[in-house]
C-alpha cells in the first residue's frame, strides 16, 4: 500500500531508485548517503501517509494544503537553485534520469525536458525546465501529484525536496 517490504528484520523503501532500510529502532540505512532532509520525510511517510494511489495530475507547491504561505520560499531554495544548477550543467536531466531511475515525464506543460522523479514510493515530482531563448530566461519549475498532501504534512515535502536539490548540488560539485 505504502510502497514498503520486509527484507530480513527490517522495512525497505525505494526512494529515488534506491533502498533505504529502517530497523526495529527508526535507524534509517542505505547503500548512499542519509541525512534528515530524506530520513525525517521517509519516516513521516511510513506512519501518516493515507495510502492513496497517486491522480496523475499535476500541481505545483503552492497549490497543496498549507503551501501558499511557503510557496515564496520553496521558489527560492528549491525551484531557483535547481534552475541556477541546470543552468549550467547541460548534463543534469539524464544523469538524474540514470543515477536516480527518473523517467522522462510527458510534456504536459510544454518544457523542453521533463523529469520525473520519485523520491517517496507515492510522491512522484515532475520538474520541467524550459531553456533559455533569445531574450528569454531559463525557467524551472516543480511540480507534485495532487495526493502529494495526503501523504506528507507540507513541511516535510518542502524539507524533502530542498533536501534533493540540496543532494544533486553536491553531486554536481563533486563530477565538475
Amino acid at each position: 500500500m505504502l510502497g514498503a517490504r520486509m527484507v530480513g528484520e527490517k522495512l525497505a523503501v525505494t526512494c529515488l531508485g534506491k533502498d533505504f532500510f529502517i530497523d526495529r529502532q527508526g535507524r534509517v540505512t542505505s547503500e548512499c548517503h542519509t541525512h534528515c532532509g530524506l530520513t525525517i520525510p521517509l519516516l513521516s511517510y511510513l506512519l501518516y501517509s493515507k495510502g492513496d494511489d497517486n491522480s496523475g495530475r499535476w500541481v505545483p507547491f503552492r497549490e497543496l494544503r498549507g503551501g501558499p504561505p511557503m510557496s515564496a520560499l520553496f521558489a527560492q531554495r528549491g525551484e531557483k537553485r535547481l534552475q541556477r544548477l541546470a543552468d549550467s550543467n547541460s548534463d543534469l536531466f539524464d544523469d538524474l534520469v540514470t543515477i536516480f531511475s527518473g523517467l522522462t515525464g510527458k510534456n504536459i506543460f510544454s518544457s523542453d525536458i521533463s523529469v520525473v522523479l520519485s523520491p517517496l514510493p507515492k510522491l512522484p515530482v515532475l520538474i520541467c525546465y524550459w531553456k533559455p531563448e533569445e531574450e528569454l530566461d531559463s525557467k524551472l519549475n516543480i511540480f507534485f501529484d495532487t495526493t502529494a498532501d495526503r501523504h506528507l504534512l507540507i513541511e516535510s515535502i518542502f524539507e524533502l525536496t530542498v533536501g534533493m536539490v540540496m543532494m544533486f548540488e553536491k553531486i554536481a560539485l563533486k563530477h565538475r
